[in-house]
């Protein structure tokens, strides 16, 4: 499951940053991609329709890589997948 988040999250930011999802590795920040907060957040909730999962605000300011995006994405579809199981 959290390669597909990866998958997920690498072709939405690349989107966002205009460029290839290959160039974006699990450690690349979103300041090397020139993504400000605003940005990040349009990226944060094009991956919250996707994978449809809530992310607040306040834990996508201090994600700081793309690797804490896939990691706390995987981690909300678990907990989610988790409640929804009989």
């Amino acid at each position: 499951m959290a390669e597909d988040v990866a998958g997920i999250v690498r072709r939405v930011v690349a989107g966002c940053a205009h460029v290839a999802p290959e160039e974006i590795g699990p450690d690349t920040t979103f300041a090397q991609l020139s993504l400000g907060d605003r940005a990040k957040q349009r990226a944060a909730d094009a991956v919250e329709r996707e994978v449809g999962v809530m992310l607040l605000a306040d834990e996508v300011e201090r994600m700081g890589t793309v690797r804490d995006l896939v990691e706390h994405v995987a981690g909300k579809r678990a907990e989610q997948e988790a409640a929804e199981a009989p």
